[in-house]
């Protein structure tokens, strides 16, 4: 799903979903952020990482629409990971007070690799 200002798309590394966002993201994308989510979700895949390492802008209804999916994923034992690095993007996880929720690993690699040591625990 592409856009000039935004891109998402679910790729599978290492056996595991990890959507991978870029560019900037507000209400407009975040819409295909969503249906992308809830096509993992209802396909019932609870281990997930949200790799946002290319995002430059996010808004809250976008991170909104993360902590939504978690609290699925967490309902059913799984693991949402956020892979980012950019202190303007987890600024705004800051102020939307979501730190103490996602789990946020600098790489992508750094994501999975903690994702899959839980799932293996």
């Amino acid at each position: 799903m592409d856009s000039l200002a935004f891109n998402v798309e679910l790729l599978t590394v290492d056996d595991v979903d990890v959507i991978a966002m870029r560019g900037e993201f507000d209400a407009y994308s975040m819409r295909m952020l969503g249906d992308l989510l809830d096509d993992v979700l209802e396909r019932g895949e609870y281990e997930i990482v949200v790799d946002m390492c290319e995002v430059t802008f996010v808004d809250m209804k976008t991170l909104n629409r993360i902590a939504a999916a978690m609290k699925v994923v967490y309902r059913h034992n799984g693991h949402l990971d956020v892979a980012c690095a950019d202190r303007h993007v987890l600024r705004a996880v800051d102020l939307a007070g979501l730190r103490h929720a996602l789990r946020v690993y600098p790489t992508r690699e750094e994501a999975i690799a903690h994702l899959r040591d839980r799932v293996a625990a």
